[in-house]
């Protein structure tokens, strides 16, 4: 019997490298999706606790997968980057809190911080090359501009910016 390599798994007999990278990566996204469930759920009145429950588990399933199948392993990481993605990230959900409040609108933080996030992806993009950041960018965006100049309530807001952030970073993960 013959030993595979570190991070290989046979996949149907088909050998496959999994990056750890790819894994960890997965797997805070996941985290991240979950969050963003817990925002749209406190939004959702007597509902709110069977759809955390049940995204919960949803995300538990994808989470195994990842741990399972791992992701692919492409390309070459670049953490200057990532670095320079998560800093701007950071800096501008503070200063979006910060005028926000202000300015007395924080019904708008939710949508704003999901633009903001969807837009730290393109820093993901560069430092992965991978396109699903793009795509990931792109529909974390348009969620957030659609919660952020809908005429929705305080409410509706949260629920469509947190359950559509929520489901924008699924799909990222498991396609």
């Amino acid at each position: 019997m013959t030993s595979q390599p570190r991070f290989v798994r046979s996949t149907g007999g088909v050998a496959c490298r999994r990056s750890r990278g790819g894994v960890v990566g997965g797997l805070i996204a996941l985290a991240f999706a979950w969050l963003w469930l817990l925002a749209g759920s406190t939004a959702a009145g007597t509902a709110r606790v069977p759809i955390l429950a049940a995204g919960s588990v949803i995300l538990l399933l994808a989470a195994w997968r990842v741990l399972q199948r791992g992701q692919p392993g492409r390309g070459r990481f670049q953490l200057r980057y990532y670095i320079a993605a998560v800093i701007a990230e950071v800096a501008a959900i503070a200063f979006a809190q910060s005028r926000l409040t202000t300015h007395h609108r924080q019904e708008l933080l939710f949508p704003v911080v999901g633009i903001i996030v969807g837009l730290h992806f393109i820093g993901l993009w560069f430092a992965w090359r991978r396109k699903r950041f793009l795509w990931l960018t792109g529909a974390m965006v348009a969620i957030n501009v659609v919660a952020l100049v809908a005429p929705l309530t305080r409410d509706g807001r949260t629920i469509l910016s947190g359950f559509g952030s929520s489901a924008s970073l699924l799909v990222a993960v498991i396609a």
